[in-house]
């Protein structure tokens, strides 16, 4: 049996006229910087991170260079700077040590963004770098997504800041039973956790982490940790089981997901409604990776605190393809929780999208003019855009793929003699993907997909009927 996922959504692809250039008055450059404001403070041993953005009206290509103007002859900026740049952004990253203090006026630090025939602009940042001699901060995240409870243990990094000291002392308290925490660096401890009997249904814990510098008050972080559902009630159900509920988030979290993302800016703004039912939530998270962990167990999940207004939640993703210098898959999911509710209750998580393994995707381009980020099946020599050549399917876990518009792609499933199977397909809801399954001679199954009408999912059932 085949299977071909058909797709008729548009990609647009930027059009560049071979024929000549612009012509008429020129028009130099917009260039903003990110963050924004002529001055910055930074410590030594803290990441300098700015990104500059342009934008040329007559629709000229950029360059983008950057120089630096100070008087400190020690100073390591040129030496170990590092600047990436794509066809509309540049990133400059930077840790000073202690040469680079400025006892002095501060370093000048000009961005120039210049076009195809010479117009060039430039914004210039005032940088202070001091010796620290401030108390220690924590740079790992404050609250840790669950979502292999409780097959495997929970493992996450706790960091500190703290540039001016040689170590620091790490510990944990009131932690959840059966917590084990480790300092295993002079600035870094291991957490690691297996939830002891019915700990694993209660969907919210806390641990709290306490680090001392030997010279300031010591300063704690309150980690909250969170275990989706894998049942009914706070949805997380699986979508091959009749009875999940796998819309309950979206029916309280009204969200469309973003598409994909060209434009040059410093983040991307995720929103999202509260509905009727979402008044006993005082908490709003959202997660989120450039590796989808629904299929990469091991991805790092980043978390963010979204800020609610009237019935609108908001929070802010970091354009990660403009950083790095290429093109991006970025994974998020919006999650409401209810500090006070006890822990039997299902319902004191609530996310969107609902099925636990899931996350909401799209791609972040480096360049405006990229193409569609094919997956790498549609890269290899043997392409899988033919009923021949369709790619055979797992049986027993997600697979990611990317369909961009205008180029089919075939997956398979062998079927025996009698067999029944459920085959899931997740995409992003409202993109509009044209589905459909072919028998062996590539007849099309009628009426294969149930499509879902609130989340982005579709499932076909294949019995008896169908092999």
């Amino acid at each position: 049996m085949k299977t071909r996922v058909c797709v008729a959504w548009g990609v647009a692809a930027a059009m560049v006229a071979a024929s000549c250039g612009p012509t008429g008055d020129n028009t130099a450059p917009e260039l903003d910087l990110s963050p924004g404001g002529p001055e910055a403070l930074y410590k030594i041993g803290e990441e300098v991170l700015i990104t500059a953005f342009g934008n040329d009206e007559d629709g000229d290509a950029l360059t983008f260079d950057w120089t630096v103007r100070t008087d400190n002859p020690l100073s390591t900026i040129e030496d170990t700077a590092t600047f990436i740049t794509t066809a509309q952004s540049a990133t400059f990253r930077w840790t000073p040590d202690s040469a680079d203090i400025t006892a002095g006026d501060p370093l000048r630090l000009i961005f120039i963004t210049t076009d195809a025939r010479g117009a060039r602009t430039e914004r210039e940042k005032k940088i202070t770098i001091t010796p620290g001699n401030g108390e220690p901060v924590f740079d790992s995240s404050a609250n840790q997504l669950y979502k292999e409870c409780c097959d495997k243990p929970l493992v996450f990094d706790v960091v500190v800041i703290d540039p001016d000291a040689a170590d620091v002392t790490l510990m944990m308290s009131e932690e959840p039973s059966g917590a084990r925490f480790e300092q295993i660096g002079a600035f870094k401890g291991r957490f690691t956790w297996t939830p002891e009997g019915s700990d694993g249904d209660q969907r919210i814990h806390s641990v709290k982490f306490t680090v001392n510098d030997g010279q300031n008050p010591p300063v704690d972080q309150l980690v909250t940790i969170v275990i989706p559902p894998d049942d009914l009630g706070g949805g997380g159900g699986r979508p091959t089981d009749p009875e999940a509920d796998v819309c309950v988030g979206e029916r309280l979290i009204e969200h469309n997901p973003l598409g994909s993302q060209r434009e040059p800016k410093p983040e991307f703004t995720i929103n999202a409604a509260l509905k009727s039912g979402t008044e006993r939530y005082d908490k709003y998270i959202m997660f989120w990776s450039d590796r989808d962990p629904t299929f990469d167990t091991d991805a790092t999940v980043f978390s963010t605190d979204m800020v609610r207004d009237g019935n609108t939640i908001s929070g802010a993703i970091p354009n990660v393809a403009a950083r790095e210098g290429k093109d991006q898959t970025i994974a998020y999911k919006i999650c409401l929780f209810d500090s006070l509710a006890s822990d039997e209750d299902p319902d004191a998580l609530v996310c969107n999208p609902s099925v636990n393994e899931l996350f909401h995707n799209f791609k972040a381009y480096a360049d405006a003019g990229s193409g569609c980020l094919e997956d790498p099946l549609d890269k290899s020599s043997r392409p899988n855009d033919t009923r021949q050549t369709a790619s055979p399917m797992s049986e027993t876990a997600w697979e990611p793929f990317t369909a961009c518009g205008g180029n089919q792609d075939f997956h398979s499933k062998p079927v025996r003699p009698g067999q029944s199977f459920a085959l899931v397909v997740s995409y992003p809801f409202g993109a509009q993907l044209d589905l459909e399954l072919l028998d062996v001679t590539g007849t099309p199954i009628p009426s294969s997909f149930d499509v879902s009408d609130c989340s982005g999912l579709a499932i076909a059932e294949i019995g008896r009927a169908h092999v």
